[in-house]
């Protein structure tokens, strides 16, 4: 005798599966990765001799030149931006690269409050000293496609929020890393997929500096007080937990509907 089934049986199985199939979709990924310019002399980060003594300005190898249609080694001053893991190629500067992600030349990168928040702090292990810098939570960075006024209106590509970051680095060395280990995206092209997909808007950062102008990692007031003024080149990864996998999802959901009507015809 054939069993009569309850079709609103069968969307519940498939609504379970859809639900299934997206949980186990899912990767910690990397949301986008920052590059410096093209040309090696301008700096991603200068002191201009302001009143922060940290040295965190924007320098003119942050500032895109306002034409985002240049390509790679064109475009200087500027930020390159790689492997977003969207298809964001009809945004000016957007170029689809092979692996399916996409590359952005010419980027400008707007940063407002990143100051101190108190003196560096020491750490010996014997025979360096580790010298960490707070830094104030709050500040926000932008990313924006092309430096207006140009050729094409500029595109926000990711905005957001630092809650809480450091810079940490060997006191006397020529490198440290700008870290923030909570990061809330607000808002920009990239942060729109990233909502479209179901991923997570909250995640990490992290810029390594490479100090130039025979700069140092050092406390302005010698064994004492927040990290003195430096320039730098810059380069680094904002990621995500997760950033949901939707073509996974749809062959786990078409798998499933189909082992439910295999199931159904037998009965």
């Amino acid at each position: 005798m054939r069993t009569k089934h309850n079709p609103v049986k069968f969307v519940a199985a498939l609504g379970a599966a859809c639900v299934f199939g997206w949980a186990t979709a899912s990767h910690a990924a990397l949301l986008v990765q920052v590059t410096g310019a093209a040309n090696v002399s301008e700096f991603e980060w200068e002191d201009p001799a302001g009143p922060n003594p940290l040295g965190l300005y924007i320098g003119p190898g942050s500032t895109g030149n306002g034409d985002g249609h240049l390509h790679e080694n064109e475009a200087s001053p500027g930020l390159k931006l790689a492997q977003i893991p969207f298809n964001l190629s009809s945004h000016p500067g957007g170029k689809l690269e092979v692996d399916a992600t996409t590359t952005f030349f010419d980027v400008s990168l707007v940063l407002n409050g990143l100051t101190s928040a108190g003196d560096a702090i020491a750490t010996v292990v014997t025979p360096i000293t580790i010298l960490s810098q707070p830094l104030a939570s709050g500040a926000t960075f932008e990313l924006w496609s092309t430096d207006p006024p140009g050729a094409d209106p500029a595109v926000l590509l990711l905005a957001g929020t630092l809650n809480s970051a450091a810079i940490v680095g060997i006191e006397g060395a020529t490198t440290a890393a700008l870290q923030s280990n909570n990061v809330s995206y607000t808002g920009g092209k990239i942060y729109d997929q990233l909502v479209l997909q179901g991923g997570t808007t909250t995640g990490q950062m992290s810029i390594s500096l490479l100090l130039r102008n025979n700069g140092t990692v050092v406390r302005s007031g010698g064994q004492s007080g927040p990290l003195a003024p430096f320039s730098a080149d810059a380069s680094g990864l904002f990621n995500t937990p997760v950033i949901p996998e939707p073509a996974s999802m749809g062959l786990l959901l078409l798998t499933a509907a189909t082992a439910l009507g295999r199931r159904f015809r037998r009965a």
